[in-house]
């Protein structure tokens, strides 16, 4: 009777551990995918210049805004079509982001729209996804606040 009890003690504290390992994944795109899978996604977009082609719906591919998340001390930095900026970042799983300490130059510049715009998405946004060589920034599950694509340094 001791043995089955034992054996039976053995069986839940495995079972126990099974739900317990899998209550460390997350998921991407639909798909079930471990911790350190969604460290490997979240890299993804680490160290890549990405270039604003769109911001709320309207094209703006002809300026020179980019934001870059570098892999280093986890810092963000851009351009914002006028001004630069800097700040830090945090990934988490799920694709959620957290922007913080966004800080940018003060250049007067003849045209702000899209300046202002993008500062206001860059306080806004709390998660992203990465489609081949495309990145969108979004806040909850609402439509894509700003599109970026890769490109070269």
């Amino acid at each position: 009777m001791k043995l089955f009890i034992l054996s039976l003690f053995v069986v839940l504290v495995f079972f126990t551990s099974c739900k317990c390992l899998k209550s460390q994944t997350s998921s991407v795109d639909g798909k079930e995918i471990t911790k350190s899978e969604a460290e490997i996604v979240n890299s993804s977009i680490k160290d890549t210049k990405w270039k604003l082609v769109k911001l709320m719906g309207k094209d703006v591919s002809d300026k020179n805004a980019y934001i870059l998340f570098s892999s280093e001390e986890n810092k963000v930095y851009g351009n914002t079509s006028c001004n630069n900026f800097n700040g830090l970042y945090e990934l988490n799983t799920g694709n959620q982001i957290k922007l913080s300490k966004i800080a940018a130059t003060l250049m007067a510049c003849p045209d702000m729209i899209v300046e202002n715009e993008f500062m206001e998405i860059l306080k806004k946004v709390d998660n992203y996804s990465i489609n081949g060589k495309s990145m969108t920034l979004s806040k909850a599950r609402m439509a894509p606040m700003a599109v970026f694509v890769a490109s070269e340094f």
